[in-house]
């Protein structure tokens, strides 16, 4: 009888046996060439080409690149491996490298949130200043009070709660704004803490915005704030996760009582939006759809309420809102296991009444070996998953089925790392998927809340952890549109701006860097 270890041996050994073992440095030198080939051949960009102008500037990308890797790590200062806060992004927006990104055309933002997308910049000038906001800042803090300092909410001048101060009197008091945006953005102190810890800080931030988000006036001009800042980040079509369902999940007031519901939070997305194109000619060609979302936290009852909600939006605005999503922190919340007869159910009345409703669920935002929501978002078909990489360390089959489909993954690098997932960005499993062939693209989830906007930052830390080049890049942003939720014409049309832009961005590029050579 052959013993279990030894049979594990022998397996262990069974991927070395097809390899001679060289002889000679000509055969060995053959050798290993053929293994990097087989492993380049196996990466998310392994079909995509570049001109002969690409393999120009993507030669100075990686000349940049490199200057960076090798000078921060010399000197101590490399970004990518310590914790985002940490990092000096004055010292970052004048690197090379992340200039080059900033402006290059990255197609579109997959995987955001719509009250945390916007600048937080903004929220503390132009949205404190708005009529009738006010912010819990009270003189003494009182433990047995359920309002968290610095929460922001909108009231009438004869119904302000006690504690509330109007915010524009407020922003007058020195170092009251820098102190309000350690309150609603995360800062360094959650390096040293767990993911739990993180996200309890983390719900904290959306506890205190929240009800300047639920109010009307305010989110509306929120959502032209994130038009902008997606526009002038060389992105031209977005994607944002919306609470909304039943029970009053997402609704909007005003200060004259009015309420906003279902369908009409939906047309105030589409009104904001076509005020904000309508703006500027440059707008006509940005795209914009909602991804109907609800908590984790809701009984798989409320899950199927929540569901009925979103079909019945997607019939209405059938090529507005785009599918639907289950947010907030996985691991201490209902698995996707818990909702799979509601989600089973809602395939059967869709099939019924053809219907399609694409399900992009958060699933594998996890360390957990315990966490296997990333099987059910597989059977479940989702065409993108949110996060995703629990797969690269425990479910090797599950990351074979995502290869079969086609499936993608949103990467969110700076939040994982912010979020206490992943140390250091060079060891973040979205490198194992994406160079594994699975197809990725590259998001930000909640900037608002980490005090950034865009996705610069997000391109430049893989670009630099997972040593990136124009190939890979060109790689992320075209799958950012071949994946997205547009319609077939829509998607043809924005993958045909994209290109004129990219090819103009890399005409351009190539010409500078030929006049500084000469």
């Amino acid at each position: 009888m052959v013993k279990r270890s030894t049979i594990f041996f022998s397996m262990a050994l069974l991927p070395t046996l097809s390899l001679a073992v060289p002889k000679t440095k000509r055969e060995y030198d053959v050798a290993r060439q053929h293994l990097l080939d087989a492993n380049r051949a196996r990466s998310f960009d392994a079909n995509t080409t570049l001109t002969p102008l690409e393999q120009e500037v993507d030669a100075h990308l990686v000349s940049m690149r490199n200057a960076y890797i090798r000078q921060s790590k010399a000197d101590g200062s490399y970004a990518p491996e310590k914790y985002f806060h940490t990092w000096n992004l004055t010292d970052i927006r004048s690197e090379p490298t992340f200039q080059f990104l900033d402006g290059l055309p990255k197609g579109a933002n997959l995987h955001t949130h719509s009250g945390s997308t916007g600048s937080v910049d903004w929220l503390l000038t132009e949205g404190l200043a708005m009529e009738g906001c006010y912010v819990y800042w009270p003189d003494k803090e009182d433990p047995e009070s359920k309002i968290l300092t610095g929460t922001i909410a909108f009231f009438k001048e004869d119904s302000v709660p006690e504690g509330y101060f109007r915010a524009s009197a407020l922003v007058s008091q020195d170092g009251f704004t820098q102190e309000l945006r350690r309150y609603i953005t995360s800062t360094k102190d959650i390096a040293d803490m767990d993911s739990t810890g993180a996200w309890k800080v983390f719900d904290g931030v959306f506890v205190r915005i929240g009800p300047a988000m639920a109010h009307r006036p305010f989110y509306f001009n929120y959502l032209l704030n994130t038009f902008d800042v997606h526009f002038a980040n060389g992105l031209n079509h977005l994607e944002t996760r919306a609470l909304l369902g039943a029970q009053g999940l997402g609704d909007l007031t005003d200060l004259d009582g009015n309420r906003w519901s279902g369908r009409d939070v939906i047309l105030t997305y589409q009104e904001a939006f076509e005020a904000w194109k309508s703006s500027s000619p440059s707008h006509a060609n940005f795209t914009f759809k909602v991804i109907v979302s609800n908590s984790r936290s809701a009984p798989p009852r409320k899950h199927m309420e929540d569901l009925d909600v979103a079909m019945a939006l997607r019939k209405e605005f059938p090529d507005f809102v785009v599918g639907f999503d289950s947010v907030s922190e996985e691991d201490p919340h209902h698995r996707t296991l818990d909702y799979v007869e509601a989600f089973l159910n809602a395939n059967e009345k869709m099939q019924e009444s053809g219907l399609t409703l694409p399900f992009f669920l958060h699933d594998g935002e996890s360390q957990d070996r315990n966490n296997t929501n990333m099987i059910d978002a597989v059977l479940l078909d989702c065409p993108r998953i949110g996060h995703g990489f629990n797969d690269a360390f425990y479910f090797p089959a599950v990351r074979d089925e995502l290869k079969t489909k086609g499936t993608v993954l949103e990467i969110n690098p700076i939040s994982n790392q912010v979020l206490r997932y992943v140390g250091s960005l060079e060891s973040h499993p979205g490198a194992s998927l994406a160079f594994d062939g699975v197809n990725i693209v590259i998001a930000n989830d909640d900037p608002g809340v980490f005090g950034y906007t865009g996705l610069s930052y997000d391109w430049w830390a893989v670009t630099m952890a997972w040593y990136l080049d124009l190939r890979s890049l060109k790689t992320l942003a075209k799958n950012s549109l071949l994946f997205s939720a547009l319609n077939p014409t829509e998607k043809a049309a924005s993958i045909e701006q994209w290109e004129q832009e990219w090819n103009a961005y890399i005409a351009n590029f190539a010409e500078k860097a030929t006049a500084i050579i000469v």
